[in-house]
């Protein structure tokens, strides 16, 4: 099932953000891989989740898959969040 919202404006949206930057601040973090995990991949487009991947960690994705992209967002903010607690 589509949803009418690109993937960036869902996470912003469903985290309460101000400002699609907030995205950046370390706090959201956990937040963001607790919500990507929830989200059905297929109703993204691959291009949405490649923008998501590229604003949300600052690199370019070119995995090929919606889920591939997805599950690389959730394991790269959690071993992100990880380093930082040390």
């Amino acid at each position: 099932m589509r949803t009418s919202k690109h993937l960036i404006e869902q996470i912003v949206n469903d985290l309460g953000c101000e400002y699609i930057s907030d995205l950046h601040r370390p706090i959201f973090l956990i937040e963001i891989q607790r919500l990507i995990y929830g989200y059905d991949s297929q109703n993204y487009s691959l291009k949405e989740w490649r923008d998501a991947a590229a604003y949300i960690i600052g690199n370019r994705c070119e995995l090929h898959e919606g889920e591939e992209i997805k599950q690389y967002l959730i394991s790269y903010k959690k071993k992100q969040t990880d380093e930082n607690q040390r």
